[in-house]
């Protein structure tokens, strides 16, 4: 059993307010923060917004994901055109190869 897995979550809503289980998350952060990063953005922010705004971007993605390695494993969710014109796209650019990711 691998004790040394992380989990780094870029999660993309319409609105702060679009955020499923916000609290739940922020929580399991808090109290794993050596395992679990959590960050967000979100396409129309308020003005106290702390963290992204925008759909996903090349940035976003060398900020907040892993570096390509053979033990990282992407997973991406969402609509789309999203996966392919988005992210696929940009984890290609930035040297991911298809076996580290997975799309549902």
């Amino acid at each position: 059993q691998r004790t040394d897995m992380k989990i780094l979550l870029l999660f993309a809503n319409q609105t702060e307010q679009d955020i499923l289980l916000r609290s739940e998350l922020e929580q399991l952060a808090a109290s794993n923060s050596e395992r679990f990063k959590l960050w967000y953005t979100v396409d129309r922010e308020s003005a106290q917004w702390n963290y992204s705004k925008g759909f996903i971007n090349e940035t976003m993605l060398k900020e907040h994901m892993p570096p390509p390695a053979d033990d990282v494993l992407i997973c991406i969710c969402g609509p789309p055109p999203m996966i392919k014109f988005a992210c696929l796209s940009i984890l290609d650019k930035l040297g991911y190869q298809q076996y580290m990711t997975f799309c549902f």
